[in-house]
């Protein structure tokens, strides 16, 4: 089975290292968005509602798990679809030692998120994934659609803005005028300072910002790329937090 396209490194976890291209930004997805609704723009490439997807996020259940020598098969599924999807997650044991170790509390039934890359493989469609974690809060699950929401609500006010653009084109939309630049201070750069100043004014209450919130705030001065490492780097430094998941953040500060 072919290795897929690995473009964000760093695996399970939150360790330091982890890099974003400017192509990787997390989509928050169901099965049926990620399987029924995206199509097949190119060779590993989908899209949806016009829109490219490239790194996405679903929470959902688990429906099985398969143990192989160098990889773990997990089946999983939602309510949104009657489709069960296969997600691949490699294993970093060593394959003399057997069929790679199923982490605890990975059993059907359970909540699970995934993040990942959907690909094509033999005519099927499956995610590659960077991480598969259960889920432990249950509100996690709300929190989950409510960020489907907000993209979807997002990428709509997007199109109905190139489209009324002249000739349909885009709008070279800039931040939004009560965001403003950072100068590069106290060891941060004009972007490090400009997302550490979002989180401190814009991510007041206990669950902080969702990563793609911060994208959005601050497109057209920096990109998704460029956030999501600043985000990294104040992760690494102590400024900020994680809070209900892996992309929600929340200052230190406040």
């Amino acid at each position: 089975m072919e290795s897929g396209d690995r473009r964000m490194s760093g695996g399970e976890g939150g360790g330091g290292g982890k890099k974003f291209s400017e192509r990787n930004e997390l989509t928050p997805v169901n099965v049926k968005m990620a399987f029924e609704d995206a199509v097949q723009a190119g060779e590993g490439s989908f899209e949806l509602a016009g829109r490219e997807l490239s790194e996405v996020v679903l929470v959902c259940t688990l429906k099985g798990v398969e143990a192989k020598m160098t990889n773990i098969v997990y089946t999983v599924g939602d309510e949104t679809s009657s489709e069960v999807v296969e997600v691949l997650k490699w294993s970093d044991a060593d394959p003399s030692s057997g069929a790679a170790a199923v982490p605890p509390g990975m059993v059907e039934g359970a909540q699970v998120r995934v993040n990942g890359r959907l690909r094509t493989f033999q005519g099927k469609r499956s995610i590659m994934a960077h991480s598969v974690k259960l889920v432990e809060n249950p509100a996690e699950a709300e929190y989950h659609a409510a960020s489907i929401r907000f993209a979807s609500a997002h990428a709509e006010e997007v199109a109905k803005r190139e489209r009324a653009a002249p000739g349909g084109g885009p709008t070279g939309m800039r931040t939004a005028p009560s965001i403003v630049i950072a100068a590069p201070s106290n060891g941060m750069d004009a972007c490090q300072s400009t997302v550490m100043n979002t989180f401190n004014e814009r991510g007041t209450d206990d669950n902080g910002l969702h990563r793609n919130e911060v994208v959005h705030l601050l497109q057209g001065s920096f990109s998704a790329a460029d956030v999501n490492n600043a985000i990294q780097f104040l992760v690494n430094e102590g400024h900020v937090y994680s809070t209900i998941d892996d992309d929600h953040f929340r200052s230190t500060a406040i």
